[in-house]
């Protein structure tokens, strides 16, 4: 897929089946086959994203050099790790604060109906917001088509150095 879209068109897509996958979810939220399988296709679009954050990194690290003029790798690198373990870090937390907010009791023999609209709130809600956010991102990003220009202009400015 990358190598026939590119990276943004193919982030684009991936984010679109979420969002897909996470509507038709919403549909019938207590058949477990199908959501089972709907959320085979949210899980499958979150592959392109996880490939492709070096990629979008390395893209940021050559705009900044060309913008600003300092090529800082480091910095971007400790930056995109830094954002991916606190997402990670909030993304499981959200588990627990909704099971808390709804009051989930771990002895219930049935689960209430808070407790199943909280389940519902971390497994399909929050991600499908993620995905329209991500896409929404993604519609502005357009450092791909402005790449070989600037690739072009930064290896005009290191050969003169």
């Amino acid at each position: 897929m990358i190598k026939t879209l590119g990276v943004t068109k193919s982030l684009r897509v991936s984010f679109v089946i979420g969002i897909i996958g996470n509507v038709l979810r919403i549909i019938n939220p207590y058949n477990f086959v199908y959501n089972a399988v709907l959320g085979c296709f949210s899980t499958f679009a979150n592959i392109p994203m996880m490939c492709l954050l070096g990629t979008i990194t390395a893209m940021s690290i050559d705009y900044n050099e060309y913008k600003f003029g300092k090529r800082m790798v480091g910095t971007s690198q400790a930056a995109a790790s830094f954002g991916s373990k606190v997402g990670n870090g909030v993304g499981t937390s959200m588990i627990g604060w909704c099971l808390a907010i709804a009051a989930y009791d771990a002895t219930a023999t049935v689960l209430t109906p808070a407790v199943k609209q909280a389940i519902f709130t971390f497994n399909i809600y929050a991600p499908l917001a993620m995905f329209v956010i991500m896409f929404i991102v993604a519609m502005k990003f357009d450092l791909e088509k402005k790449l070989p220009e600037i690739q072009a202009e930064l290896q005009k400015k290191n050969n003169k150095n």
